[in-house]
């Protein structure tokens, strides 16, 4: 019998990995990712503490809202020997171009 996985789309989704690591992402569905199976990047991967083929604990958020403001602040040591500006070569084409909605796709 195979588990299928009930997921809306463009919804927050809470998961939860390894050793009780959590995070809640943005899921997308896909034509491409089998029944009871999700995929998801390598950043979502690493904070959940898991591997491919681990399993992950999938639950559906209904009281989040997207946030009004962001706050990001780089670390002395990881703008040392960058001359441009962070805002217009980094962070400005990230939030424009949306990618960083993708996260997870059933």
């Amino acid at each position: 019998m195979a588990l299928v996985l009930i997921a809306v789309a463009d919804n927050f989704h809470f998961l939860r990995g390894k050793k009780r690591r959590d995070t809640v992402l943005i899921c997308l569905s896909s034509d491409d990712v089998e029944d009871g199976r999700i995929q998801m990047n390598e950043v979502a991967r690493n904070n959940l503490r898991v591997k491919l083929g681990d399993l992950v604990n999938v639950h559906q958020c209904l009281d989040i809202e997207y946030g009004q403001r962001v706050y990001l602040l780089p670390l002395d040591d990881s703008i040392e020997g960058l001359s441009r500006n962070i805002f217009d070569v980094y962070l400005k084409p990230y939030f424009l171009e949306g990618t960083h909605n993708q996260i997870c796709s059933f």
